[in-house]
């Protein structure tokens, strides 16, 4: 369960907050972790050897570096990056390889996929420097 300290959620009452157990998880910021996370996802997926998960992982913990030294950021604020967006990147680009084997590229679908997942909001500075570490990295 999510904490109501995010914008527009609420606290659950007592009374029943005291039915559930609270854990509180850190982030994963291993990158063999990162690794195991992205295999589960696109298990089913072929890849081929080029993006291998470990490279995926890599990348993740590149732009999040980066949202943290404030080397990208939104048009307001800066950028939070998590396994959620992570998650909602690869699932994205699951789906768009399996609806479209045909016309969809594994790169296409790729940088598609991060783009919506990580550059949603940049501002126009922050969008080079995501493109340009996106299409480094990934050898688009």
């Amino acid at each position: 369960m999510n904490p109501g300290s995010d914008v527009g959620k609420k606290e659950l009452p007592i009374n029943v907050r005291r039915k559930f157990t609270t854990f509180y998880i850190e982030e994963m910021e291993d990158r063999n972790d990162l690794g195991k996370f992205i295999e589960g996802i696109l298990r089913g997926v072929e890849l081929g050897a080029k993006y291998h998960p470990m490279l995926l992982a890599t990348l993740y913990l590149k732009l999040k570096g980066l949202s943290h030294s404030n080397e990208i950021g939104a048009n307001v604020g800066g950028v939070h990056y998590s396994l959620r967006n992570l998650a909602r990147a690869l699932n994205f680009m699951k789906t768009s390889l399996k609806n479209n084997a045909t016309s969809n590229r594994v790169d296409r679908c790729l940088y598609n996929a991060l783009a919506l997942g990580f550059g949603s909001g940049l501002n126009i500075e922050s969008m080079k420097k995501f493109n340009s570490v996106i299409t480094t990295d990934l050898g688009i």
